[in-house]
């Protein structure tokens, strides 16, 4: 009944996080489903040469293919002919930058109400969702083997993982690391059962075909293999496995990695590449370059463990981060308490020695696997480290278990409670949150703005009116600011960006390429990112405010002069038409070419 209970509000979670997170809005999100929508349209993986930047796909290509195979299936009926051309990328996301004060969208997200791609992604989320239900129920089959004794250590560790808000997030999205954590501690679960019982046909089996699906699912679910041939190396020895045994275990093994995972493997080394693939991977991503700053890439890892939200630009509380430091200790002290006392009444058993040194081992190697790839490429994406939730969290139940009393631990879980149940309401859907479209019979234009009509190159009817009011700025901070504010009169469909530029007005030659009159820029999607043209609604006005900061050296005693428009920020670099509406002696349309508005500053 508890874990039933627990299920429940890890589903609630689940879909707080999703809805509250726009389409693609996580790492790698909008690659992994290029992968699958690719493979349900043409009924094949994407194309293996080197891929281009501009691929929807880029590395995920080169993944093991499991993950995608399912979900490919799952969609295959789904119309998802509107992607990738209706998912157009922010090309001034600030992916990676947790202090970003805007753009932190990777797409330019425009809400289809369930139609079509945003449909596809919902199921495939939901797959996901599934799949981190059953990593909680394998914690919780994993941490009974572990501590079978003590019942109430499953499903504490069962909440310690809920209640984990990075966890939470990723099992709403799409991701391929879902199904290898999955695997992972399913495999770990089986195993511990079977060094607590014995060896069976069916469990071998059961085992195998775990191992080799983790194995197509990606390749470090090969990191599996040798924690788990040792424990039943161990058991083999302990129950006195005849020969035959040894023998049929091992060839169904390896049967169904020949089967299942070999090919990927195979196909990987015919084609001139590592088996892995990471070496096509790091050159499509990019390698590491200069010094390797462990320390900063264990914070980076540490911290999107525990949360750090959108591709990596959405950060929690400091606080928060020191909060789960606090509960690791509180469970570190508990363990060491633990396990000194079970030592000082009687010696551990061999099995539980050998449980125990297992998750070590599955452990250490995760951690040099993790040493020698982040030497390769920047890797702290603390999701990589979800394969040890299993063991990791039968160590901290099991420690915050001993103490007395047990109420003691109740509040740093009430703390990790409040933050999994904030963070989506309070952290990551106003990141993402757009302004608001006010209709045009109850907005009143600025007084002191000028007014532009703005007209898309392939349209005949301008399908914008911009307001732009005189700038605002102060000499001390070296910050100007502009508000504007657009009023649409039809439908837009270009994913404009709007440039706001200080020029020299004395320098500007009027020819084409010159750029030496612009002193500083400023360059986004409206509203920071948060709300495309397309998005735009007609017969409604959204106010926006940008600005830009001032060059330090900036000589202001010179006149100075800001130039806003639209372009388009994927590759042409057009801009739109701006045609003048209404008269102002200090906005203006640009001298040079109808594509700028001109605003001095005062």
């Amino acid at each position: 009944m508890a874990l039933t209970l627990l299920l429940v509000v890890y589903s609630l979670l689940v879909g707080l996080y999703s809805f509250n997170t726009p389409l693609f809005e996580a790492p790698d999100a909008y690659y992994h489903f290029a992968v699958i929508e690719h493979i349900a349209r043409n009924g094949e993986r994407p194309p293996r040469e080197q891929p281009a930047l501009t691929d929807a796909w880029q590395q995920a290509t080169y993944h093991a293919p499991l993950y995608y195979f399912i979900a490919a299936a799952l969609i295959a009926p789904l119309d998802t002919s509107d992607f990738p051309l209706e998912f157009q990328r922010n090309w001034h996301g600030q992916i990676g930058e947790p202090h970003a004060h805007n753009n932190h969208n990777f797409v330019a997200y425009v809400p289809t109400d369930w139609h079509k791609t945003e449909l596809a992604v919902r199921v495939v989320q939901a797959f996901s969702m599934v799949l981190g239900g059953l990593t909680l129920l394998s914690i919780y089959v994993l941490a009974r083997g572990v501590v079978p004794t003590k019942p109430g250590v499953a499903l504490l560790a069962v909440l310690i993982v809920m209640l984990n808000p990075q966890f939470i997030y990723m099992s709403g999205m799409i991701n391929n690391d879902n199904l290898v954590t999955t695997l992972t501690i399913a495999a770990l679960a089986l195993l511990i059962w079977i060094v607590r019982h014995r060896a069976t046909w069916p469990a071998i089996g059961l085992l195998s075909l775990l191992l080799a699906m983790n194995s197509l699912a990606k390749a470090s679910g090969m990191l599996l293999y040798p924690p788990i041939v040792l424990g039943l190396l161990y058991v083999g020895w302990r129950d006195k496995w005849r020969w035959r045994q040894w023998l049929g275990y091992a060839a169904l093994g390896f049967l169904l990695w020949v089967g299942i995972a070999s090919w990927w493997y195979i196909q990987n080394l015919n084609e001139g590449a590592e088996a892995t693939n990471i070496d096509r991977m790091v050159a499509v991503v990019g390698g590491r370059s200069g010094p390797i700053d462990i320390w900063a890439d264990f914070r980076g890892l540490y911290y999107s463990f525990w949360g750090l939200f959108g591709w990596f630009n959405i950060i929690a509380p400091i606080d928060f981060y020191r909060w789960t430091l606090i509960l690791m200790g509180f469970a570190g002290i508990g363990l060491l308490i633990g396990s000194f006392r079970t030592v000082r009444h009687s010696l551990p058993t061999p099995d539980n020695a050998v449980i125990v040194a297992l998750l070590t081992l599955q452990a250490l190697i995760i951690l040099v696997s993790w040493y020698d790839y982040v030497h390769r490429v920047v890797s702290g994406q603390g999701r990589l480290w979800f394969p040890l939730l299993g063991g990791l969290a039968c160590a901290m139940a099991y420690g915050l278990k001993t103490w007395r009393p047990r109420w003691l631990a109740v509040p740093l879980l009430g703390g990790m409670a409040v933050a999994a149940i904030g963070f989506p309401s309070l952290l990551i859907a106003p990141t993402f949150a757009a302004p608001p479209q006010i209709p045009i019979e109850e907005w009143t234009p600025p007084v002191n703005a000028a007014s532009f009509w703005v007209r898309e190159p392939w349209e005949d009817r301008a399908c914008l009116r911009l307001w732009v009011s005189p700038p605002e700025w102060n000499q001390l901070d070296k910050v100007v600011r502009l508000k504007v504010a657009w009023e649409t009169l039809c439908p837009v469909s270009g994913y404009w960006s709007q440039f706001l530029h200080l020029t020299n007005p004395t320098l500007e030659t009027c020819q084409a390429g010159d750029t030496r009159y612009i002193v500083a820029q400023w360059d986004s999607m409206p509203a920071g990112g948060n709300l495309p043209l397309p998005a735009f609604q007609i017969g409604y006005v959204i106010e926006d405010t940008v600005s830009l900061d001032l060059p330090d050296t900036l000589d202001l005693s010179h006149q100075w002069v800001l130039q806003t428009g639209l372009y388009d920020a994927s590759g042409t670099f057009i801009r739109t038409v701006i045609e003048s509406d209404t008269a102002h002696p200090a906005i203006t349309v640009n001298a040079c070419a109808a594509n700028a508005v001109n605003i001095g500053m005062e």
